[in-house]
């Protein structure tokens, strides 16, 4: 009996999130052209880190994605707005992953299963029906020149919060290994780059009373930051994305930013404190008019690649959130749990 592939994949607006039985994949939610990183540098010798990809969806197209791929001249973003998920960006890098997601040396990829999620709000609604189509089918990708067919037999698509859900009443084999969930009323804070969802679960149920999606993430700070930037230099052209991959960088000074050699890198430790801070003052005001009352809650979760930036406020608000330790990639490795779980390929 030919067993289920299962591919968790979270593809937020600012990175690409998702894992399989053996592999996990963080990268930005932008892909480019091969001519944006100039001729020399997609030798070898270079060691860029990128892969090239070509889709069946759209022939004769090349593109490369990978952990360098800021490097480009112009990057080709997945970012939300209205059609996100039957835009090509957003097809191209959910093809892309799920080809990065399954082994090499393997031609055809039958019986995937995809787990994916979903803004709170969007569960139910012609949105989630457009991510189903986007992922279920035949897929052919190239990636570095091998091609993989891909067959989605089944698309689960999650509200976004459920994902830490998952993560924590799960273990990696798709266990219950938190049985008290069972039994409790806990608050998800999931912080993304363009959108914050909120979910109350109360003994593993959703509450649609405390369902919310915020209009708001930290691409609202990045480009805040951006805007600065580019006020001490016009020419710079800085963008959210670049700011965002800036901050990311644990090997650098993200006190400041530097626009090229030449140019006296740009003080942005108060601009990034002040606008940080204005976010979560601003989520926090939202969050008050939604969450009246925050005493029914056993637990407060704050997860999402913002969780981390805007703790300090968040438990200036409520001293004992608990802050997921794995916080931008607990949502993937929950729906890659749940997967293993509904699959029933637990281990005995």
């Amino acid at each position: 009996m030919r067993m289920t592939t299962i591919l968790a994949i979270d593809h937020g607006n600012g990175h690409v999130k998702a894992c399989s039985s053996d592999k996990f994949v963080l990268l930005p939610s932008a892909y480019a052209r091969p001519e944006e990183f100039g001729e020399d540098m997609i030798k070898p010798k270079k060691e860029l880190q990128v892969f090239e990809f070509k889709s069946g969806l759209f022939p004769g197209e090349t593109y490369y994605w990978g952990r360098d791929v800021g490097k480009a001249g112009r990057l080709i973003a997945s970012y939300g707005g209205e059609g996100r998920y039957v835009s090509k960006p957003y097809q191209m890098l959910s093809q892309f992953t799920m080809a990065l997601l399954l082994p090499d040396g393997e031609l055809t990829h039958e019986d995937v299963h995809v787990v994916t999620g979903c803004p709170s709000i969007s569960k139910g609604t012609e949105l989630e029906a457009e991510i189903q189509r986007s992922f279920r089918g035949r897929h052919a990708v190239t990636v570095n020149g091998q091609s993989k067919v891909i067959h989605v037999g089944q698309v689960t698509v999650l509200p976004q919060p459920l994902g830490t859900v998952f993560y924590l009443y799960y273990n990696d084999e798709g266990q219950v290994v938190n049985r008290q969930l069972e039994d409790s009323y806990i608050g998800i804070i999931d912080i993304g780059s363009g959108t914050t969802d909120l979910d109350g679960v109360k003994e593993l149920k959703r509450q649609w009373d405390d369902t919310a999606t915020i209009p708001m993430g930290m691409f609202d700070a990045y480009k805040k930051i951006a805007a600065y930037i580019n006020r001490q230099h016009p020419n710079a052209n800085v963008t959210p994305q670049m700011v965002e991959q800036h901050l990311l960088n644990p090997e650098i000074d993200v006190n400041t930013f530097r626009i090229n050699h030449r140019s006296k890198p740009v003080d942005i430790t108060n601009i990034r404190t002040e606008v940080f801070r204005q976010l979560a003052e601003d989520l926090l005001n939202q969050i008050q008019q939604m969450w009246v009352s925050r005493a029914k809650f056993d637990a407060i979760y704050l997860t999402g690649g913002g969780a981390k930036p805007l703790a300090r406020h968040f438990m200036e608000w409520e001293k004992d959130i608990q802050i997921l330790e794995d916080s931008q990639q607990g949502n993937a490795l929950g729906f890659y749990r749940y997967g293993l779980n509904l699959a029933g390929e637990t281990k005995p």
